[in-house]
Formats: structure tokens, C-alpha cells, sequence
């Protein structure tokens, strides 16, 4: 079950990692132009959908280690609750 776990976080802190210099080009056109454009707006997308899919990347990091919901929760947290997650011990 731990298996499935990190696969799943695998899959979504690569494929969020992977969005974020996508959206961020996108998101230029916002800057330059200064009026929301579909090219701006499809960047904001798929920035929300990148963040989206490492927070649940980082929730399945935590079950995997064997922590509840409570823990797993700081993958809200971003990089910061990656950090303490990392530091754990696994408890299985």
C-alpha cells in the first residue's frame, strides 16, 4: 500500500514541477500587456493545477510514511511542510 502511496507522490511532484515554468511563461503576458489575456489566464490555470498537484504529491508522501491526515495536511504548507514531512521518521 506504501507502494502505491509513492508512486502517487512521485506523479504529482514531477508533473507539478514540471507546470510551474510552463504557467510562468504563460503568466508573462499578463505583465506585458497589463490587460488579462486567454494566454494570461491559461497561465493562472495551469499555476493553480501545478501548486494542486504538488500539494497532493506531498499529501502521498506522508502516507507513505505511514502518517495520518493531521500530518499530511502541512503538504498545504508547500515547501515548508515538505521540509518537516522530510524529516520524519517513517513509522512502518
Amino acid at each position: 500500500m506504501a507502494s502505491n502511496y509513492i508512486r502517487k507522490a512521485r506523479l504529482g511532484g514531477y508533473l507539478g514541477l514540471a507546470l510551474q515554468p510552463l504557467a510562468l511563461l504563460m503568466l508573462g503576458s499578463i505583465a506585458e500587456i497589463g490587460q488579462p489575456t486567454v494566454r494570461g489566464v491559461g497561465g493562472i490555470v495551469l499555476l493553480l493545477l501545478s501548486v494542486g498537484l504538488m500539494d497532493w504529491g506531498i499529501w502521498n508522501y506522508a502516507k507513505s510514511k505511514g502518517y495520518g491526515n493531521a500530518v499530511a495536511s502541512l503538504s498545504l504548507f508547500c515547501a515548508y511542510g515538505l521540509l518537516i514531512i522530510a524529516c520524519l521518521p517513517r513509522k512502518k
